[in-house]
């Protein structure tokens, strides 16, 4: 009792109720009951992921055994959004037979190298919302009858809209096996060699393939006095040839206006150009010429666009892509370096004395031998396109000698 009479609280609950002291006992029966009760109970299955994987290959939903890219995680909810699913960029090659192997980009870009056993029906970005009629009548010919057959749908890149666009169009009409391949063909290609590319002579890598012949046709100048200055041609030039323009090097990007990725390497392009123009101006001869070329675009689309806002780089109209074609590029975008006259090409015959030395496919900023080659001819230390090889040879070129 000397316990208790040292603590008042529990001297005076003793006196109101003596049978407290069984309190404890019941509070930890009460536990032990619980506890046997959610023992008892089964547990609960694991939680199936939004995603589920009904095929080999499925992208996995919680990436645990790799590094996720930061943009794949918008396509997962993209996809569960929409009724769709994604496919590993490895089980391409390993698909059931009976699977549709659909390529939405342009028909220059499947005709000029694709998956094998792909059919082709080509997507615009701004099909994401809804089709036509005419187009769902096209879609619903092209995936078939069967609505739980496997479709697998893939476009240029992950930059590219037009995979999603379709796969959404696809799973809406009531499909119920549509997967997606967001790396796309690029992704495709950069894992096999050339003889499985699609084609025959398909190219080996996306970033530095080998140059073709200069096409020997002219093309329209369609930015009238300010494309020729640019260009230092001469007052009422109406056609040039690419060889024709006066420079040492010429950068011709192949792009189309639909295309992500080409509207942001033309606006790396356009950068560059402008602060190599701008010191062109002061001197008689220019080492570095800048040229795009629209493939699949008309000249009236081109000469709207120039219309519309100033440009730095002169836009000319591959309206049938048969300057596509010549390039031997698999999809765009993709860049020439030709070289001044009587230069040595890397594996390409010569057309008029001039001849391509680089052709480097995808992200030039990305290519150290674009990078290099540029900043040597024009030594502008802050030329718009970002990379260690180009911030080193600018600190190297500004040290004093």
């Amino acid at each position: 009792m000397s316990v208790i009479r040292s603590f008042p609280f529990c001297r005076t609950s003793m006196r109101r109720s003596p049978h407290n002291v069984l309190a404890p006992a019941y509070v930890l029966l009460a536990l032990c009951c619980l506890h046997m009760s959610a023992a008892a109970q089964p547990p609960l299955p694991p939680q199936q992921p939004a995603l589920s994987a009904h095929a080999p290959g499925a992208a996995p939903e919680n990436n645990t055994t790799r590094t996720e890219p930061h943009w794949h995680k918008t396509m997962r909810l993209q996809a569960a959004e929409h009724g769709y699913r994604l496919l590993d960029l490895d089980a391409v090659d390993s698909l059931p037979e009976t699977t549709l192997l659909l390529d939405v980009r342009p028909d220059y870009e499947f005709a000029a190298g694709h998956v094998p056993g792909a059919v082709n029906m080509e997507f615009d970005p701004g099909d994401t919302d809804s089709l036509s009629a005419e187009k769902t009548l096209q879609l619903q010919q092209t995936l078939g009858p069967d609505k739980e057959r496997m479709v697998v749908i893939y476009c240029r890149s992950f930059r590219c809209l037009r995979s999603g666009a379709a796969a959404k169009a696809a799973a809406r009409l009531g499909y119920t096996n549509v997967w997606r391949v967001v790396e796309g063909y690029f992704g495709w290609l950069e894992q096999h060699r050339p003889d499985h590319s699609g084609r025959a002579d398909g190219c080996s890598d996306r970033r530095t393939t080998q140059a073709r012949t200069l096409p020997d046709h002219g093309l329209a100048i369609l930015g009238g006095d300010a494309d020729r200055r640019i260009l230092g041609l001469p007052a009422g030039a109406h056609t040039v040839r690419l060889e024709e323009i006066p420079c040492d090097v010429l950068v011709v990007l192949f792009f189309n206006t639909h295309c992500t990725q080409c509207r942001e390497q033309m606006q790396q392009l356009e950068h560059l150009a402008r602060t190599v123009n701008s010191r062109a101006a002061t001197q008689s001869h220019r080492a570095v010429a800048f040229a795009g070329i629209g493939v699949r675009e008309s000249k009236r689309t081109l000469a709207r666009l120039r219309r519309k806002q100033v440009h730095a780089v002169p836009l000319f109209a591959d309206p049938d892509a048969s300057l596509f074609a010549a390039s031997g590029f698999a999809g765009i975008p993709g860049a020439w370096v030709i070289g001044p006259a009587g230069g040595k090409a890397t594996d390409s015959p010569q057309t008029g004395g001039r001849a391509v030395l680089l052709s480097v496919a995808g992200d030039i900023a990305q290519n150290p031998e674009f990078r290099s080659l540029i900043f040597r001819m024009t030594n502008v230390p802050a030329w718009g396109i970002s990379g260690p090889h180009t911030q080193e040879a600018a600190a190297a070129a500004e040290k004093p000698r």
